[in-house]
């Protein structure tokens, strides 16, 4: 085996998409890893917008646009959710055990990145 490289497929997503972005929208995801197996980990997806000056979207009905304790920005508006599952494989593409510093490269906790519009800064939240 190589040394520093580890390779995962994704083998089940599921997303439920709540709103729509929209052209210079500022948008941040963010990752959690919720469940680790042997083989597979699970992490969950959240997609937030602001419209690049850190102003609040206007939500659509039922759409909350409030922080909540996993860590939404302020005046963000959830866009969408989900969760991926991926299993580890080695070089015949059959699954493995997850080696432990794999598991310690993968933070568990919420990770966000900001992209588009005003250029939101990454943060992190460990």
């Amino acid at each position: 085996m190589k040394t520093g490289r580890d390779f995962s497929m994704v083998v089940a997503s599921a997303f439920q998409y709540k709103a729509p972005a929209t052209f210079l929208d500022a948008l941040t995801i963010h990752a959690t890893v919720t469940r680790w197996g042997r083989t597979s980990f699970e992490v969950e997806y959240r997609g937030e917008v602001s419209n690049g000056s850190g102003a609040p979207v206007a939500s659509p009905p039922n759409v909350s646009s409030s922080p909540d304790a996993s860590g939404a920005c302020s005046g963000a508006k959830a866009i969408f959710t989900g969760t991926m599952t991926y299993v580890c494989i080695d070089e015949n593409k059959r699954p493995k055990v997850i080696r432990p510093e794999f598991r310690e490269q993968m933070p568990r906790g919420v990770v966000g990145g900001g992209v588009g519009g005003g250029g939101s800064s990454p943060r992190s939240k460990l």
